[in-house]
């Protein structure tokens, strides 16, 4: 589910150049991290990726939506309160951060990012864009 509580599909995002955050709302430090991911989407509003993060807290979710401030619309969350999608990426550390090509293949796969709205991060994700052209 996104944060309207309608149903998403990752699926939709081909064709995109997407950075993908996986992460989990049932921790304190999660959602401030969450915070910065999105500030880090407003950076690049108009240059082309979709910003989209995975929840997988069992629950949680709608303490996400309150928590976190008003995200654009190129920025999407989803539930994956089973785990499926984080299983089917192979997430072992909480955050990680993908890098997804247009053509839906995982560029870079990062394990616990520090903070999504550093320099350092900025500069991961102009080198990602600026490969995928």
């Amino acid at each position: 589910l996104d944060e309207g509580g309608n149903e998403m599909s990752l699926k939709g995002l081909e064709g995109k150049k997407v950075v993908l955050a996986v992460y989990t709302s049932s921790m304190p430090d999660c959602l401030k991290r969450v915070k910065e991911f999105v500030s880090l989407s407003k950076g690049f509003e108009g240059s082309g990726p979709l910003f989209a993060g995975i929840d997988i807290a069992p629950s949680g979710f709608d303490t996400f939506v309150r928590n976190v401030p008003e995200f654009p619309g190129y920025v999407r969350f989803r539930k994956d309160e089973e785990g499926k999608i984080a299983r089917a990426l192979e997430v072992q550390i909480i955050p990680t951060t993908f890098f997804i090509s247009p053509e839906g293949q995982i560029v870079e796969k990062i394990e616990s990012v520090h903070s999504w709205d550093s320099e350092e991060f900025r500069g991961r994700v102009k080198s990602f864009l600026k490969e995928q052209e």
